[in-house]
């Protein structure tokens, strides 16, 4: 399940422009949520607008390039929920904070998307340490939920 992040990274929202260069031959995706960035009260609030777009991102390459039955793609779903954006978000959010100490000014919406495209690439890898070190340990809680893979399926 390989979803390139330069499709998101490279990316003008509708109506502005080009989608990058450099032959990128990935689509991009619908849209950013940059009302919804916009509106956002938090930091964390901004980073998690960015969320269900790139879950859907993921769920539509998976049925449209793999095929995958709509069993698969609820459990894929419900896994990804569980298991992704829970906890404190810090290293993915930290992304977006160097971004905007980098460039040495608040980040406009547009910006804040690109750059927590790229944070939650590591929440997604996080997620995946995680769950393997609760295999691995046989750990019985997580954040005090069941481990995913204890749930009852």
């Amino acid at each position: 399940m390989a979803v390139s992040i330069s499709q998101f990274i490279g990316v003008e929202p509708a109506g502005h422009g080009d989608y990058g260069e450099g032959g990128d031959d990935h689509k991009p995706p619908k849209q950013y949520p940059l009302e919804d960035i916009k509106a956002a009260t938090t930091e964390k609030d901004a980073f998690m607008a960015v969320y269900p777009m790139l879950r859907e991102e993921i769920l539509d390459h998976m049925q449209n390039e793999n095929e995958m039955p709509k069993e698969a793609l609820a459990w894929c779903q419900e896994m990804m929920d569980y298991t992704v954006p829970g906890g404190k978000l810090n290293r993915g959010m930290t992304v977006v904070a160097v971004h905007q100490t980098l460039l040495g000014r608040d980040l406009n919406a547009l910006e804040t998307a690109k750059a927590s495209v790229l944070g939650w690439a590591i929440e997604f890898l996080q997620a995946f340490f995680l769950v393997a070190d609760d295999v691995m340990d046989d750990s019985q809680t997580r954040r005090g939920q069941p481990c995913w893979y204890k749930l009852p399926k």
